[in-house]
């Protein structure tokens, strides 16, 4: 096996520093980039790091959404959901639009979640976020806040960071049409 395969493997076995912390519920994983295909070394880091996923270009298998339909119907308002793509301040992956993601997470059986947060650079610093909360909340998808960074995610294990210019918020946080605190956190 390549070495650098296995580097990203051994990496993906360091927890990453308050990345997991979710008193409040679950915390689901879903990869909305093409990382198998696009980045190896990216995707074994991921894949192994959170071995619990789903992903909108499923493993590689004919039947994978058919198996997986149902992945997301049993998070509930107290859930949190990252969403893991590359992605710049108009959108996430190559040509995936806010609706596009919105209807996707519906046919995997999405319907409430507490936090949403995206996790692909400089997708707060834009109007996306807002684009976002219009798709989800028109597609049946209720949240409490959906969040997004304003810089680039920087995964050094045992780190994850946002870098933003000259300190300030790491990510831009908006209500959704869910009522909820997360005490301690920064969705209240």
């Amino acid at each position: 096996m390549n070495i650098k395969l296995q580097a990203c493997r051994l990496l993906a076995k360091l927890p990453l520093i308050h990345s997991a912390r979710w008193p409040f519920g679950k915390i689901e994983v879903l990869l909305a980039y093409d990382f198998r295909r696009s980045n190896k070394a990216e995707y074994e880091y991921l894949t192994t790091y959170y071995p619990d996923y789903c992903s909108l270009y499923g493993d590689g298998t004919p039947d994978y959404f058919k198996n997986n339909f149902h992945y997301f119907a049993s998070v509930r308002a107290n859930d949190r959901l990252d969403i893991i793509s590359h992605a710049n301040e108009h959108g996430i992956g190559r040509e995936r639009t806010a609706q596009d993601l919105a209807q996707e997470l519906r046919r995997y059986s999405l319907r409430e979640v507490g936090v949403i947060k995206f996790q692909g650079c400089d997708l707060g610093k834009g109007a996306w976020l807002e684009l976002a909360r219009d798709a989800f909340l028109q597609a049946g998808i209720s949240f409490a806040y959906m969040a997004a960074p304003l810089g680039r995610i920087q995964w050094v294990p045992p780190f994850k960071y946002v870098d933003v210019e000259h300190g300030g918020e790491r990510y831009r946080v908006i209500k959704g049409n869910i009522e909820r605190s997360f005490p301690g956190t920064r969705y209240t």
